[in-house]
């Protein structure tokens, strides 16, 4: 029947379109859907929104957060969950060493943003602002806080804060300013705790050579790390590195051995 059949008339959009524009369907006289195929295709799209929409709104999402009781942020420790947002952020119950108790969204928590329930006295903008605050900020959340992508290497190995530098003030009265902008808060052992005897402003080039990965040499007496012979003897850092690392050189033949020309 349906080979008799050259083209059809679609009820929705009014076309003549060839017979390959229609659907097979058998329970038809002529074997062929009523609609064509793209008309089809768009009645078929707006139904599957419809149940979509139909299912959301009789199902809603459940509410996915992590749970954060017990865990610190600074001078916060979260207590209890309390609520959700509309946006499906979660609240919790967060009580301050003051002892006052304040709600904060998760994500100000992990962000950093929430770190006490604003009783710390707030400082002129020139000092808060500054880096020896940030420094001091910085300092806390590496000791303090388990989230913080570097605890492990500082409050993780047992390192803490002294008494003392939990308060701004004292610590910036012990420290003052960096010498310059290149001078960042440097512990002289690095096995010992944040206090003024074991603190000082230093290089990037004076920390690295104050790390535990590195290795140190004793030659005449002196004591000092590969990168800093280097410099004293005029060597460059990988060949003297070479020399010792790997061909086993003792220090002195390391540093007293001429260069090939």
């Amino acid at each position: 029947m349906t080979n008799q059949i050259i083209a059809k008339s679609c009820p929705r959009c009014k076309k003549i379109l060839p017979v390959s524009e229609f659907r097979t369907r058998l329970a038809k006289k002529d074997g062929l859907t009523s609609h064509c195929k793209p008309c089809m295709n768009n009645v078929n799209s707006k139904r599957a929104k419809q149940k979509r929409i139909v299912f959301r709104q009789n199902h809603p999402p459940r509410q996915k957060f992590k749970d954060m009781t017990g865990q610190r942020f600074d001078m916060l420790t979260v207590i209890k969950y309390s609520h959700s947002t509309k946006e499906g952020d979660a609240c919790w119950f967060c009580k301050c060493d003051c002892g006052k108790i304040i709600v904060y969204q998760a994500k100000s928590l992990r962000k950093g943003l929430a770190t006490s329930c604003h009783c710390k006295k707030r400082r002129p903008h020139t000092i808060r602002q500054g880096r020896v605050y940030n420094s001091w900020r910085n300092m806390l959340r590496r000791v303090r806080n388990p989230n913080n992508t570097e605890y492990q290497n500082y409050g993780g190995r047992g390192i803490t804060v002294c008494q003392r530098w939990l308060n701004f003030d004292n610590f910036f009265a012990d420290m003052g300013k960096p010498p310059t902008e290149k001078h960042t808060l440097e512990r002289i052992d690095v096995n010992k705790n944040y206090e003024p005897t074991n603190c000082c402003w230093a290089t990037i080039k004076e920390q690295c050579n104050n790390t535990r990965r590195n290795h140190f040499y004793t030659y005449q007496g002196q004591t000092k790390t590969i990168a800093q012979w280097a410099e004293i003897y005029h060597f460059e850092y990988a060949c003297l590195r070479s020399r010792l690392r790997d061909l086993n050189w003792n220090i002195e033949k390391a540093l007293t051995t001429p260069l090939r020309r």
